[in-house]
């Protein structure tokens, strides 16, 4: 048992050094994970919103415009970035917020509020198919930034500093604003959907009120929420069905941005709608809380359609893009009561500006032209006439002569009438890459940037006589960024004449074997050989080992 372990342990020795060097031939291990892409975010600029308001003449209102700046190369559709905003702030969009092409006015990329929280919200641009179609694409969006919580404007003006965060990119601001008015305070609005002067919008105007226990004692608690339809605030129209009441343990904050979470009651058992009320002879919607919870928050959420006769102004600073500036002015009006209309509690009026336009941006793009040129010979040159024994030499060179890089360019050859005639002498030969035969079609697949070719290039001996070998080249790139795109074929004929076959003439013939497959990664080949080689000598080192076993015994 010793005399045969020995040996045993030595043919594992050379086995495991084999397969080792044969790891290394082949280059076998974990490629590295491709890095993620930088954030295309490459600037972040805050103006402060000056508002030729009729009610506080040069007001700075609590708001914010946050201009993002963005440029990408071979965008993918459905790619993303994200804008993290400071804490305390809201991110106002419209529902369908875009950047469009400065062109052609095709969507380029879609604009979300993706998440909100105490920590910022998260703004989210999406590419789209269409910006999968260009070369490259760089513009800018703008949304509105409402400040609320801890880092609500000082009332008397001043600098506004703070961060933004793209992908672990930050971008520093500090914007000089004028007085700060909060004109929402308890009663306030947001913007749901855009709108142009003359067309529909929709907002919603939402009211609070602290639950408070006696109210019940007299009816139930009455929270109210509307507009007033006097010039010069125009008229809008309440969607009875969109109201909804909710009820919060702590206090959601200002009511002039969405306010979300907090427990849905339910209509006609927690609380009554009157969408036909009235508050100081102004329309409006109410719900009355027959038995309210102390210290809870109910948020009243008014839907209400706009008929395009409001009031329209631009916003004075030109700081803010053209494409953000238009704004419609409303006057939202709340009350929070008892179920008897106690005067003791005020009637709370609010200025809504109902944001008008898509607040997003434009683009540029530089369009995607995929193109290929291809260029064939042979030698003898196509019509010649070829004996059998005479060799012909095939070359064809396909370039990418586009703009956008190449992930499936092919080129292709029938060989079905040369294999007919001749046999390949030789292998095929690609300076890019590997060329196959497949079937009766030579075929390279691969990727080419703009301004790269690949040749391919390969030499048949004619064997038989009385034929005419016919060969057909094409290329295409079907999945080319900007549509496919193909090369017009061209062929090659040769008569041959029917002569006698030379003894010398020794092709490698595909009918009775593999073809070889050539190309400039030849690793694969050298590897095999290794492995042979190997192989061999731990055969050798066996056989040595077993000889001089025996002759011990």
């Amino acid at each position: 048992m010793p005399v045969e372990r020995r040996p045993r342990h030595r043919i594992a020795v050379v086995l495991s050094l084999a397969a080792v060097l044969g790891a290394a031939l082949f280059g076998g291990g974990v490629a590295p994970a491709s890095a993620a892409s930088p954030s295309p975010v490459t600037a972040v600029s805050v103006a402060p919103y000056e508002a030729a308001n009729p009610l506080v003449p040069s007001a700075a209102l609590p708001f914010l415009a946050v201009t993002v700046e963005f440029e990408r190369e071979l965008a993918a559709a459905g790619e993303t970035f994200d804008v993290r905003t400071p804490a305390g702030t809201r991110a106002v969009l419209t529902s369908d917020a875009t950047v469009t092409d400065a062109v052609g006015g095709a969507p380029l990329v879609d604009v979300t509020v993706a998440e909100s929280g105490a920590t910022g919200d998260l703004v989210r641009g999406t590419f789209t198919p269409a910006a999968a179609d260009a070369v490259s694409v760089a513009g800018s969006f703008t949304f509105f930034l409402q400040v609320v919580g801890s880092g609500v404007l000082d009332a008397a003006g001043g600098v506004y500093s703070t961060e933004f965060e793209s992908d672990g990119a930050v971008f520093r601001t500090d914007v000089p604003y004028g007085t700060a008015i909060d004109l929402y305070e308890r009663t306030g609005g947001h913007w749901v959907s855009g709108a142009t002067a003359t067309s529909p919008a929709r907002f919603v105007v939402q009211a609070k009120a602290i639950g408070d226990e006696a109210a019940a004692e007299s009816g139930g608690q009455w929270v109210a929420a509307g507009t007033e339809e006097v010039p010069p605030f125009g008229a809008s129209v309440a969607d009875c069905a969109a109201t909804t009441l909710r009820v919060f343990d702590d206090d959601p904050g200002p009511v002039n941005v969405p306010v979300e979470g907090g427990t849905p009651l339910t209509e006609g058992v927690d609380y009554t709608v009157n969408c036909d009320d009235t508050l100081d002879g102004q329309p409006i919607v109410s719900a009355t809380i027959p038995a309210p919870v102390e210290g809870a928050f109910y948020v009243l959420s008014s839907a209400r359609d706009a008929t395009g006769e409001s009031t329209w102004f631009p916003v004075d600073n030109t700081a803010i893009p053209e494409v953000a500036r238009q704004v419609a002015l409303y006057s939202a009006v709340g009350a929070v009561s008892d179920a008897s209309r106690d005067p003791s509690h005020p009637t709370q009026k609010s200025t809504l500006l109902l944001y008008t336009g898509r607040t997003a941006g434009t683009a540029v793009t530089v369009a995607a032209a995929p193109a290929l040129a291809l260029v064939a010979s042979a030698e003898p040159d196509s019509g010649a006439e070829v004996h059998p024994g005479d060799r012909i030499r095939y070359e064809m060179t396909l370039t990418n002569t586009g703009n956008v890089p190449l992930t499936d360019a092919t080129l292709t050859a029938d060989l079905a009438s040369l294999l007919r005639s001749a046999g390949i002498d030789g292998a095929f030969e690609a300076s890019v890459g590997q060329a196959r035969l497949e079937g009766s079609v030579l075929r390279w697949v691969g990727a080419l940037v703009p301004g790269e070719a690949v040749t391919v290039s390969f030499t048949a001996l004619v064997r038989v006589g009385g034929s005419v070998i016919d060969v057909d080249v094409s290329a295409e790139s079907p999945g080319a960024r900007g549509g496919a795109v193909a090369t017009a074929p061209q062929s090659f004929e040769h008569e041959v004449i029917a002569d006698a076959t030379p003894e010398s003439a020794t092709p490698t013939d595909p009918s009775r074997g593999a073809l070889a497959v050539t190309g400039a990664d030849s690793s694969g080949a050298a590897a095999l050989g290794g492995m042979l080689v190997l192989a061999g000598a731990a055969v050798s080192i066996v056989a040595a080992v077993r000889r001089r076993t025996a002759s011990r015994s």
